[in-house]
């Protein structure tokens, strides 16, 4: 039996392979049962093809997450600020760069004309396309770190820290975790 189900999952990863034009449908249905499987609370554009999903964080905060699916990509984005003092811009970038040298995942973009903060992660639809199981993966990544985003940038404003103390708290924060769930 356990044979059986591998040569399925290489027959689907054949098939789509000679259908790799199709990626962008196959993707965006992935996607898609995925949000349904796991009962996420999203609205779907199909017109656009991406996904409104809305996530409450630890501290009953809604923070929404939005997953479009482009020509050749599947597209991440998440709003870690909606807005900003502009006296805090200094701040906000140097932060954002720290940040930015610490992960492989996505990058965190500062927007000064709009004076928000997003984290944006672009993964490529034939990845997804031949093992939809990283969709998962690369949505539970994106949430993590808008979250810890969200904490890093919330207690850079509200505490007036310099940014590389940010860091420093947030590197402890999540080592002080990964102690606990060891």
């Amino acid at each position: 039996m356990k044979y059986y189900y591998r040569f399925i999952a290489t027959l689907r990863k054949v098939y789509r392979l000679l259908n790799v034009k199709k990626r962008s449908e196959i993707v965006w249905k992935e996607l898609i049962k995925l949000h349904k499987e796991e009962n996420w609370y999203f609205g779907k554009f199909e017109n656009e093809k991406y996904i409104l999903t809305t996530f409450t964080d630890k501290e009953n905060r809604k923070q929404k997450f939005r997953y479009e699916l482009t020509e050749n990509n599947l597209k991440f984005h998440s709003f870690i600020l909606n807005s900003f003092d502009e006296d805090k811009t200094n701040d906000i970038l140097v932060l954002a760069s720290h940040l930015n040298e610490l992960i492989s995942f996505g990058k965190v973009s500062v927007s000064t004309k709009y004076n928000c903060v997003q984290l944006i992660y672009d993964g490529d639809l034939v990845n997804y396309m031949l093992f939809p199981g990283e969709i998962h993966s690369d949505l539970r990544s994106h949430y993590h770190l808008t979250i810890d985003f969200l904490w890093a940038f919330s207690n850079l404003i509200e505490t007036n820290e310099d940014p590389v103390f940010v860091v420093s708290e947030l590197l402890r924060r999540n080592n002080d975790q990964d102690k606990t769930t060891d």
